[in-house]
Order: C-alpha cells, then structure tokens, then sequence
C-alpha cells in the first residue's frame, strides 16, 4: 500500500521536475524517477526494502553511518536509466 502511493508520488514529482525542461522532458523524467525508485535494503538482516537515497540519508544524518552500501543499486541503475533515455531520444530523433 505504502509503495503504491509512494511510486505514484515519485512519478508526479518527476513530472512536475522535469516539466520544466519540455526539450529534455523524456531525459529527466527517466533520471528522476530512477533516483527515486530505486529501492535498497533497510539493513544487512533485513529483507525489507526502501528508497535507496532515502535510506543512505537516513544512515548519514541520523546514524552517522558513512557506509554507501545503500547507493550501490543506483550504481547499476543510474547508467542503465541514462542508456534508456537515451536511445529512446535517439530513436524518436529519427523516426519521429
């Protein structure tokens, strides 16, 4: 339930970010909603999951916890995200 309104939110945020920019709309949209939805587990022993920025955050001012366990799943989505949008820029360059 929480992750439902949670993805829905992102989403409109990442609209209402990327808006801004209706040249590169499809480019941030993509960015912005991968750095908010990428989830990341809470602890080692935990099998729950939440927001990878979110969590690190979380760990940095509250935990003093410099560790960035929680970002390495933005390490692998982050560049795959930038390669999607930007073969679908280049596709809609040429077709469209």
């Amino acid at each position: 339930m929480y992750w439902l309104m949670y993805i829905g939110c992102s989403v409109v945020v990442a609209h209402m970010v990327s808006q801004h920019l209706e040249k590169y709309y499809l480019y941030i949209f993509f960015l912005v909603s991968t750095l908010l939805l990428t989830p990341s587990q809470i602890s080692i022993s935990d099998p729950n999951l939440a927001p990878s920025v979110y969590t690190y955050l979380f760990n940095f001012i509250f935990e003093r916890n410099f560790s960035l366990r929680p970002l390495r799943p933005l390490i692998l989505t982050l560049p795959l995200s930038i390669l999607l949008s930007f073969a679908v820029l280049q596709i809609k360059k040429r077709f469209f």
